[in-house]
């Protein structure tokens, strides 16, 4: 019996979801969308600032790395060192590049994981979901404390009350199925119950900060007038929508919330918005460069 593959129209479905996300940006703004502008904005950018948000991209990868060792001591593994964990999560995202499937840097980490750490497919996998699932609770939580400087900035309702519904309604689940669900227990157990507890939560917290950071250089490579407090105040918002698996890297989903949230403030132009979304997406492609050679590396092993 021959095996079955899967339809290739599932691959298709994260450039889809990108597709149709960039779709309705363009639609929502498209009086206030200019592409010469984008192009000037994107243009403006000086190299300095390019590094500075790499390297802060970087550190959010080692970051990650380092939340994502504690998941597996948490879970009793004989985890690989920090060193390898890092190489992993370059080659995992710059490979979530090249293969236009959702989960694929998640599929790259289960399956060069288990064979750096030499740990059931199983064990991999659940390592993996819980890692995934304690970075959305970190952007809840920083999200959560967050909207105090959000009002203290005047960010207008519009912006801040959807968040807060947003993260009231998450908060919601996550004790309800908590109480109910026995894999969400045992990931709170893994994730936050025990030595390790604090340093997660430190790690967890840095997670989207660090990504606000290297947006917020962007921008002031690009000249716009934004407020560091305010790109970290709305990190965690930003940093869900580059996270979702269904969309390509992040595209889409976060020029939409990048554009809806700024320029509804006015803080920037749609047209800078957008700039600094693409930017935002082209450095964190040039942050996952290392994982080229890594990636040849490992498959000469």
């Amino acid at each position: 019996m021959s095996k079955r593959r899967p339809l290739p129209g599932r691959r298709a479905i994260p450039l889809l979801a990108t597709g149709v996300m960039l779709a309705i940006t363009y639609l929502l703004f498209r009086e206030n969308i200019d592409l010469e502008q984008i192009g000037r904005s994107l243009s403006s950018i000086r190299i300095w600032a390019i590094v500075a948000a790499v390297a802060a991209l970087i550190a959010n990868f080692a970051i990650s790395s380092q939340r994502y060792r504690l998941i597996l001591l948490g879970m009793d593994c004989a985890a690989p060192s920090f060193a390898k964990l890092f190489g992993l999560t370059f080659v995992s995202l710059f490979a979530a590049h090249l293969i236009a499937v959702g989960p694929s840097a998640d599929m790259v980490r289960v399956g060069y994981g288990k064979w750096l750490a030499g740990l059931p497919m199983r064990t991999m996998v659940a390592s993996v979901i819980y890692d995934r699932a304690l970075a959305v609770v970190a952007s809840i939580g920083v999200g959560v404390l967050a909207i105090p400087l959000q009002l203290a900035l005047a960010v207008p309702p519009e912006i801040w009350l959807p968040q807060v519904l947003l993260w009231a309604v998450s908060i919601a689940a996550m004790l309800v199925s908590g109480r109910y669900v026995g894999a969400v227990r045992e990931f709170f157990r893994v994730s936050l119950g025990r030595e390790y507890a604090v340093r997660q939560v430190v790690f967890a917290a840095l997670h989207p900060l660090s990504f606000g950071f290297a947006m917020w250089w962007l921008a002031f490579g690009m000249g716009l007038d934004l407020a560091l407090l305010l790109v970290l105040a709305l990190s965690p918002l930003f940093i869900l929508g580059q996270s979702l698996p269904l969309f390509f890297v992040g595209w889409g989903m976060r020029e939409t919330i990048v554009v809806t949230t700024l320029a509804t403030m006015s803080a920037a132009t749609a047209s800078q918005a957008l700039a600094l979304s693409v930017a935002t997406g082209a450095a964190f492609f040039l942050a996952t460069l290392p994982g080229l050679p890594l990636l040849f590396a490992m498959r000469k092993t």
